[in-house]
C-alpha cells in the first residue's frame, strides 16, 4: 500500500518552482479543450459516432 502511494505522489508530485504557474496554466488549457470541444468538434458519421 506504501509503494503505490508512494508511486503516485512521483506521478503527481509538483516542485515548489511549478506552483505560480498552475493556476493560470490549468485555467488556460480548460478554456483550449472548451473551446475545442465547442466549436471545432468532429461531425459524426453516418452511423452517429465521431471519427477520431
Amino acid at each position: 500500500m506504501i509503494d503505490g502511494f508512494e508511486m503516485l505522489n512521483k506521478l503527481t508530485f509538483f516542485p515548489k518552482k511549478i506552483y505560480p504557474y498552475r493556476r493560470p496554466f490549468t485555467f488556460l488549457m480548460r478554456n483550449y479543450y472548451r473551446i475545442k470541444s465547442t466549436y471545432f468538434a468532429p461531425k459524426p458519421n453516418p452511423e452517429e459516432a465521431a471519427e477520431i
